[in-house]
This record gives structure tokens, sequence and C-alpha cells, in this order.
């Protein structure tokens, strides 16, 4: 149709013919095949191989060219391989580096030479070389497996139990997947990392530092990383990391508490024994000079009672010197650590307890004190020291003022009981109206005393129960006994009537006219009553008259008459 031209149109084919021609298989030989590679890189991965899959996409994305030279230029065809081989050659191949060679090795499919002759001694299998390859260092991360801690030991050494740590336990190397960064089974990596305390001193919230290092042989084969910066593209290596919630716990030194305190009796729960009443174990060699126990604690009894006084109680426990923040104190026998105080004022202290015993304070004459209250009481005829009408111990207790006890110097109350008090002495039988020596008798009690040394010269003595008791001498005063009197109708006023004689003397008995209320007069205790012959009743005058006032005289008889006021 192109022979024909523009003037195709004007005919008709009707048929195509065919003819025959010959082309020839061209000829080649091991010069004809041509293959090169560009500079391959790849991450460290311990062995010399381009891929695990030497055929693979990644392998064959270093290929550069792989044709026939048959002379066409740019014509000349490819054909297809496969590689059997890529790999990292000389010396060190496998290890990180720049300027590597790298060799790969092909063979050319047989079904792609089909059109060739290939000259006899022509090999299938051909190499291509690079001298311009790379290995980079395997990027990996570092992280710390936790918080460390250890008790005080005087180094910075980090510890598990007794055994020093290093950083190579310590810290954890992962890849970008997060699986193990090392490929040890292949190379034999190992960290040689170390770990330690910024500082010696016990405490919270303590900076460990690590260095991160490998092996010699292996260390320019990695790049190491804080895991931390695992996505951040402007991440830079490391050969150091820091953490901070670590501790160094307070070694314990041990405190001896000192066999059972005693002292006698003062009436405190002070202890006045003697410092040091404890004692401190040996601090760490490193140390020695450098702790103490501060003798500024308080030491005091439970109770100040004998009977109660069982347990000293150490407070306000605490270490001095340099290197006192360091360690706490524990107990030498549990081991345990001593409690925390919690008494006001003697915070970041300890506490701990001993065995205590107050033995009683035997008592000598004059070492006991009683002062008394103004003592008084109506005429009652008896000698019986009563506190509004009551004579009991309770009620004439009112009287005492105070009763102390003189214990090395200082007065201490006095457990006492008053059981009675009397007026007067040998010389004034103390139950008439007037001021009299007053006795009381006053038990003593009270297991913190020893009574033995008491004599009855100085007033003491034994009552029948064996119990000792005082006898207490002061002044007491009787006061005359009120007794209110009063007229009866025996005989009626209207009965009180005579003529006018001159005299004002009444005529009728009145010796019933006058009478007490019931109790006033204590007869049965004294003969005291009233004398009828001298009630002398008379009229105000003599004078006649009506409704005229009667006076009557009222005296008592009886030698304690006195004691009354009518």
């Amino acid at each position: 149709q192109k022979a024909l031209g523009d003037k195709v149109k004007n005919y008709n084919i009707s048929d195509t013919l065919y003819g025959e021609g010959t082309i020839n298989k061209a000829v080649i030989n091991s010069n004809s095949f041509q293959f090169a590679i560009n500079p391959v890189t790849r991450e460290y991965n311990g062995t010399t191989a381009v891929s695990t899959d030497p055929n693979d996409a990644f392998a064959r994305s270093f290929v550069n060219s792989h044709y026939l030279n048959l002379g066409l230029g740019d014509k000349n065809p490819e054909f297809t391989y496969t590689i059997t081989s890529a790999e990292y050659t000389g010396t060190n191949a496998a290890n990180a580096g720049g300027n590597k060679t790298v060799t790969y090795t092909i063979k050319a499919d047989a079904v792609a030479l089909d059109d060739y002759t290939i000259e006899s001694g022509t090999t299938d299998i051909f190499t291509a070389t690079n001298t311009a390859s790379t290995i980079t260092p395997r990027a990996i991360y570092a992280s710390v497996t936790g918080p460390v801690s250890k008790i005080y030991d005087t180094t910075t050494a980090v510890k598990s139990g007794d055994t020093v740590l290093d950083g190579s336990s310590l810290i954890k190397l992962v890849d970008k997947d997060g699986k193990a960064g090392l490929l040890t089974s292949l190379d034999n990596s190992s960290i040689t990392s170390t770990a330690a305390y910024d500082t010696a001193n016990a405490g919270t919230g303590k900076t460990v530092n690590y260095t991160i290092a490998l092996n010699s042989a292996n260390a320019g084969n990695y790049t190491i990383y804080n895991l931390a910066d695992k996505d951040n593209v402007s991440k830079s290596a490391i050969s150091t990391l820091s953490t901070t919630d670590n501790t160094i716990e307070k070694y314990g030194l041990q405190l001896t508490v000192h066999d059972d305190v005693t002292k006698v009796y003062d009436g405190t729960t002070d202890v006045i024994a003697a410092k040091p009443l404890l004692s401190l174990a040996d601090p760490l060699t490193a140390d020695a000079g450098k702790v103490s126990l501060d003798t500024g604690y308080t030491a005091v009894y439970n109770s100040p009672n004998v009977s109660e006084a069982k347990t000293v109680t150490y407070d306000g426990l605490k270490l001095t010197g340099d290197a006192a923040g360091n360690y706490t104190l524990t107990d030498s026998t549990t081991g345990k650590t001593l409690a925390n105080s919690t008494t006001t004022g003697l915070t970041d202290t300890q506490v701990t307890t001993g065995k205590g015993t107050i033995t009683q304070y035997k008592l000598k004459d004059g070492d006991l004190n009683f002062s008394f209250n103004s003592i008084t009481k109506e005429y009652d005829a008896t000698d019986a020291v009563s506190y509004k009408g009551d004579s009991s111990g309770t009620a004439i207790s009112h009287y005492i003022n105070g009763a102390t006890v003189n214990v090395n110097g200082k007065d201490q109350a006095l457990v006492y009981d008053a059981s009675s008090a009397q007026y007067g002495d040998d010389n004034d039988k103390g139950v008439n109206v007037g001021r009299h020596n007053v006795t009381f008798t006053v038990g003593l009690s009270g297991d913190n005393y020893d009574f033995s040394g008491l004599t009855s010269t100085a007033g003491y003595a034994k009552d029948a129960k064996g119990n000792y008791v005082i006898t207490q001498d002061t002044i007491g005063d009787i006061t005359k006994r009120k007794i209110y009197a009063s007229l009866t109708n025996s005989p009626l006023d209207s009965a009180i009537v005579k003529t006018y004689d001159g005299e004002k003397t009444v005529l009728q008995n009145t010796t019933g006219k006058v009478t007490f209320r019931d109790g006033d007069l204590l007869t049965s205790k004294d003969g005291v009553t009233l004398d009828t012959t001298k009630i002398d009743a008379h009229y105000v005058d003599a004078n006649a008259g009506v409704n005229k006032d009667v006076y009557y005289g009222v005296v008592l008889t009886g030698t304690a008459a006195g004691n009354y006021e009518i």
C-alpha cells in the first residue's frame, strides 16, 4: 500500500504475497556479556551477604546494566539472568565501613540465548564487582531495665545484695522493631558497660549513670541511640544513660538497750540514771568516727508509780555526725528498724523501749507535811471533829489543805486516808465551846513508800490491820450551839389573869409554858435542861389592863449550860 502512495484509493488489492528469508544466529562469546553493579549500601547484619536471598528485589536493585554487546550501540539486547551470589568480599567484609568490595555472580538464563551461537569455551556464569560499597552501622536502642536499689555501703557501686552489677546486666539493647539489638550469635558482640550512683549517700530519687559500650571488635558495627528518641528524626548517638528513680537505703545500725533501769520513787517518770543508757553498733569501716548517737534523747518511765512502772521509753533518738544521714537505728534483738517518733517536736527521730523498775522510797521522820484549813464546829457534846455535821473520814478531809511527802528534797503529793480527828488533849477534853488542840489520825497508803523507817516518837504507828497511821496536831474551834425557845399553850394565854395587886408577878403555874425544839438540847449527852424554877413569869408592869405582855425567863441548868446560845 505504501508503494501506491496517495493513489491507493484508486485500487483494490486482491491478494497478499509472502516470500522467505534467513536470519542467522549471532555469534557470541564470554566477552559479549556485559554486567555491572552500582555501589551497594545496606545496614550491618553480621554477614557478608548483600541480602538474605541474593536474587531478591533488594539485591537486584543494585544491578546497573546487563546486555549482550553485539555492536548495536543502545540497541544491544538485554539478557535475563539469575543472581547466584551477592557478597561483600575482602578483609573484614562483614564489618561496617565504606569503600567496600561487593561481588555479584550471575548465571545467564538458557532461554535467553536461543538466538545466539555460543563460541566454544564460552561460560554462562559471570561476575561483577563494585569497590565503593558501604555497610552502615546497625541502629540499636538502649534503655535501663528498671530502677535499682541497695543498702548504703559507702560506695557508688550498683549492687544486687552483695553482688556488684555493671551496666551489662542493666542495659537493654533492641532494634527498631523491639527485637534483640546485638547479633551476638553471628558476631559475638557484647556490651561492656558500667553503672554507678552519682553519690554514695543514702536517699531516694537518686541518679545512676550508665556508660554504654560494645566490645572493641564490634564497636564500629553498631550505633547506639536512646530508646526514648527512637522516633526522633534528629536523634544523636549516645554513650551514656542516666536514671533518677533509684534508691540507696539507709544502713541499719543496731541499738542496744542496757539492762533494767532502776530508780527510787521520786514522783516523776524521769529516768535519773546517768547516760548512756543505750549503746550503738559501729558503723561501716569507711565511716568510723563519723556517726554517733545523739545524747539529746529522752528516757521516761511509763508511770511514776512503783506498781505500774514496767518500761522505759527512749524517744527522740537520732544519729549525729558527717555520715549520720546514711544510717538508721535498728533493734539489736529483732533487727527491725525502730519506729519513727510521733511525739510533738521530735520529728525525724526514732523511738524504742526497754525495761524499767521503780522501787519504794523509804520514808523517815519529818518527810511528811500536813497543812490544815480553819477547823470549826458547833457544840455537839462530843470531841469529834465534824464537817457539816459529818465526822466521817471523807468529810473531815475537807479540813486538810495539803499533804506532801518530801522525796529527795522535792515535795510530792501524799496519798492518805483521814480516819478520825478529835478536839482536845490530855489536859483538855475538847468537848466544850472554845479553842482546842485538834488531833488528826491519818492512814498512810500508796505502793510508792516504804514506811518502815517511821518512828512512834514522830507520831507514827500501826493500826490493827498493820497499816501505818500518823497523828497530826492543829487548832480548832467549837462554837456555841444555837437553840430556839418558844411558848406553849400550857397554860393558855387567856388563863393568865389576876386582880390588880400592885405586883407584876404571874400567879398561875407556868413551868410548862416554855419549850425548845426537839433535838436542840443534848440532855442525854451533857445533862443540860431548862431550869423551870427560873421561868419567873411577870407582866410588863403592875397596872390593871387587858392583853398585857407577859415575860418568861429562859434559863438552862447543868454544868455544860454555857455551851448553848438561846
